[in-house]
């Protein structure tokens, strides 16, 4: 809980911050290319080092949680943004 709040609270601080408003798919879009990549380098590499059919599976599976959580944190970090730009606003 404490990491989300403090994702949230930098998301704020992002958005307050910076002048205009942000473009939030952009942000988006590089979270998702970020998730991508790191999911497919640690699949590869645990595959890698422990060359067994059963990895293969759970290589897939931690490519989708960290696709997953990465997104998640993206998410509650545009939200933050979101904010921070209705607080500069005002």
């Amino acid at each position: 809980m404490i990491l989300e709040l403090l994702t949230f609270l930098l998301g704020v601080i992002y958005g307050y911050s910076r002048k205009g408003k942000e473009d939030l798919l952009g942000i988006l879009k590089a979270a998702l290319k970020f998730s991508i990549i790191l999911g497919i380098i640690l699949a590869i590499a645990s595959f890698l080092i422990f060359p067994h059919p059963a990895v293969l599976f759970l290589a897939g599976v931690g490519f989708f949680a960290i696709l997953f959580v990465i997104l998640y944190f993206a998410v509650i970090f545009l939200i933050g943004v979101v904010i921070g730009d209705l607080l500069e606003r005002i």
